[in-house]
């Protein structure tokens, strides 16, 4: 959420680049249709980003619709009406976003626990909403800020053996032994982690 407008930011001005370096190349006889596929590529680097819901959407929207100005295009219907999702999403998560901001001087050896419940509130939140990618995605930004806490682990495993088993087992079988391995001393991921090797290992027999 908070990295994402570094990694797209970078795509884009790659593609650019092409682009820009394609055009000036016009005037040699370069195909209009290669200059015109490029566009096309980056037109569609412009939709994922809009569509990837970050603390910048609403920015990262200004800036495409002065691409499209620029180029004398207007900006086709089905991308303002992804926007619109995408800052409905981006909205919700804004506020539990500022909250789980860790200090400076976090590290793995001195955790900022100061916002340590602001990320267990927003899992709770988030995995109320039942969208797996985004839960995925939230449980392990939360591991790696504290990968000892007992809290996410929990949750982590407990998810992955009530939902991702279901259609992955060995992703959730990961998950558990990733669990364990951080936080040893439970008695409750060790179970969700031999009830999960229980599964794989009857999944494996099965396919025999």
């Amino acid at each position: 959420f908070l990295l994402a407008p570094q990694i797209w930011e970078g795509y884009r001005s790659f593609e650019q680049n092409v682009l820009d370096s394609l055009e000036a190349l016009i005037e040699t006889g370069l195909p209009k249709e290669t200059l015109a596929e490029q566009e096309k590529r980056l037109r569609k680097v412009w939709f994922r980003e809009i569509s990837t819901p970050s603390i910048d959407s609403l920015d990262v929207y200004d800036d495409y619709r002065s691409w499209e100005s620029c180029r004398g295009s207007k900006i086709p219907k089905h991308i303002k009406n992804t926007f619109e999702k995408t800052k409905k999403i981006r909205n919700a998560r804004l506020p539990f976003e500022e909250k789980i901001k860790v200090g400076e001087t976090h590290s793995f050896e001195s955790p900022d626990y100061s916002v340590h419940q602001n990320w267990i509130d927003y899992l709770d939140w988030e995995i109320k909403k039942q969208n797996a990618p985004r839960i995925i995605s939230l449980l392990e930004r939360a591991v790696a800020t504290f990968p000892l806490s007992l809290e996410i682990w929990y949750r982590y495993s407990s998810f992955a053996m009530q939902t991702v088993v279901k259609n992955n087992i060995p992703k959730a079988l990961t998950i558990c032994q990733r669990s364990v391995r951080n936080c040893y001393w439970s008695g409750k991921l060790w179970e969700f982690y031999l009830f999960a090797l229980e599964l794989s290992n009857s999944n494996d027999f099965s396919q025999e």
